[in-house]
């Protein structure tokens, strides 16, 4: 039960900073509830805290933080059967690679999305 709590209260307030625009708050959010225990590992099984993480970073000017996280959860939100969160995550995968220079890889994660 504390468990499901813990878990509400960090996906709404993620996607409350989201809302608001503040990318840095739900970063400083979903990268500080990772030092609890936690959250980081509730990150990666929840298909929207995963993609919010992406988000957060991409937005925040660290793509490589952001390919990292993607390359950890793109499993996990495969198996969710999530098809509009992996899409997402796969054009965020895109995006952190063309910001990488990693164009060929952006080219097959872009590919990946669009077949969804």
């Amino acid at each position: 039960m504390a468990v499901s709590r813990a878990f509400d209260d960090l996906l709404s307030t993620a996607r409350a900073l989201s809302a608001a625009g503040d990318w840095a708050g739900v970063r400083r959010l979903l990268v500080e509830s990772a030092g609890t225990g936690g959250g980081e590992a509730m990150a990666r099984t929840h298909p929207e805290l995963a993609t919010l993480r992406a988000d957060a970073e991409l937005r925040t000017g660290h793509p490589r933080e952001a390919h990292q996280w993607l390359t950890v959860a793109h499993k996990t939100i495969q198996r969710s059967g999530d098809r509009p969160a992996l899409r997402k995550a796969l054009n965020q995968l895109g995006v952190a690679e063309v910001e990488l220079g990693a164009l060929e890889d952006a080219e097959r994660s872009f590919a990946r999305a669009l077949e969804l």
